[in-house]
């Protein structure tokens, strides 16, 4: 329930805990940064979608809900309508992946993307692994080679980056402010992207094992914490991690 009886619940200039602003969801568009962050998201989905359509690709609108468990690693979670007759005709698993969908599609127009919700039945309560998140999927036929895809990604991330920059430039700068990372997003644009095998990132990890609760061992995939690392040993800059080793890859990609 929303509590207005005390009157106004925010005051001009004061900066306010997401907790605090939760409680009122039906103003909450009306605080600087939750305005801020529409905003901003406005102008990025903008930004992809055009991005996108520059380079020749194809929008795909696949179904949020299949039952398809495409990535084989998955929960599922059963959608049921109200209708008990309903449930006994159309019962089915939901799962949050639609590669299945949008290979297909690729395979006849060569180049596209799907941009959209996606729900993922998993029981975590961490900002990491959401149930409901938005997620850029492109596919290209063709790409002959492992940097020329990574060249596709840098330029997604550093055009949708700079078009958000030069339309929101005063939203950015307050949401970075209350992050503490101004100079995280200039450093996209700025920098070429790195590239390093995951023998060169382990070595990187193992050199600063101080740094780590947990110890990475060789042939093993990473913890966040050591995600995270190669980009800070980057001075910030985004890092792609290659020469994944076999064992470890999911089965789509050996």
């Amino acid at each position: 329930p929303c509590n207005v009886i005390d009157g106004y619940p925010f005051a001009p200039r004061k900066l306010y805990s997401p907790e605090y602003v939760r409680q009122f969801l039906h103003l909450r568009p009306r605080t600087s940064t939750f305005g801020a962050l529409l905003r901003v998201r406005d102008a990025t989905s903008h930004a992809v979608n055009e991005h996108f359509c520059n380079n020749g690709c194809i929008h795909k609108h696949t179904p949020i809900l299949t039952s398809n468990d495409s990535q084989g690693a998955g929960e599922v979670f059963r959608v049921i309508p109200g209708n008990e007759n309903l449930v006994k005709e159309m019962a089915k698993d939901g799962m949050s992946f639609d590669e299945a969908y949008f290979d297909n599609f690729k395979k006849g127009l060569s180049k596209g993307y799907t941009f959209g919700p996606t729900f993922r039945a998993e029981n975590s309560r961490s900002r990491i692994h959401l149930a409901e998140f938005y997620v850029v999927k492109s596919e290209t036929a063709f790409i002959e080679s492992l940097e020329e895809l990574m060249k596709v990604m840098e330029n997604l991330i550093k055009d949708v980056t700079s078009k958000v920059l030069g339309k929101c430039t005063d939203d950015v700068q307050t949401l970075c402010s209350a992050a503490g990372n101004e100079d995280s997003l200039l450093s996209v644009l700025e920098k070429p992207f790195e590239v390093m095998t995951h023998e060169e990132a382990v070595d990187i990890i193992d050199g600063n094992s101080g740094n780590f609760v947990s110890l990475v061992e060789r042939g093993q995939g990473f913890g966040k914490e050591h995600e995270l690392y190669p980009v800070k040993h980057a001075g910030g800059c985004s890092v792609f991690v290659v020469d994944w080793p076999h064992d470890i890859k999911p089965f789509y990609m050996k």
